[in-house]
This record gives structure tokens, sequence and C-alpha cells, in this order.
């Protein structure tokens, strides 16, 4: 992450201009993340839009502008672990 951003906010919520910049600028670093927890590219892919979703659509609500980077993290995780789940229950019903 080479920019440092100042959140610029809207009342309560984070601007989206800069909302949008900060995702483009960690897409990559959360792709790698996912590559290194998924097995195909294909699954890497999937998992990073689904984590770049959830985080477009819940940082906008982020009071702390340093908290940006952890829950960043934080909710990756979570979304990796619910892929996870789903995943590992759709191979289980194919074997049966």
């Amino acid at each position: 992450m080479s920019r440092s951003f100042k959140i610029i906010r809207v009342g309560d919520r984070m601007d989206d201009n800069i909302l949008q910049e900060m995702i483009g600028e960690i897409s990559r670093t959360i792709f790698n993340y996912c590559k290194a927890k998924t097995s195909n590219m294909e699954d890497a892919e999937d998992l990073s839009q689904e984590i770049l979703y959830e985080l477009w659509r819940s940082a906008k609500n982020i009071r702390d502008d340093k908290a940006f980077y952890g829950f960043m993290w934080s909710l990756a995780e979570n979304v990796f672990k619910q892929w996870y789940k789903k995943k590992k229950q759709h191979n289980n019903k194919g074997m049966i």
C-alpha cells in the first residue's frame, strides 16, 4: 500500500470516490491473499470479488480512518471462512 489516504466523510459515511480509490489500490493485495488461500486462479478470482464487494458494501460505515486496513483484513478472513465452508459443503454433496 503505497499511498496514505485521508478519508473524507459525507456526514457519517466515507466518501465513495476515496473508497473506490482505496479499493482499487488494495485489490491486487486482496487477490494475492486469495491466491494463497485457494487452489486455483478461478477460485482466487471469485473469492477476491466477494471480499472486495463486501468491503465496498461495509467500509462506508467505518468511523475511524485508521481502522480501515484492520477492518479489511478481518473482513477478508471472515469472507474466506464463509466461502470455504460453502465450497466444502458443495464438494461433500457431490460425493453422495
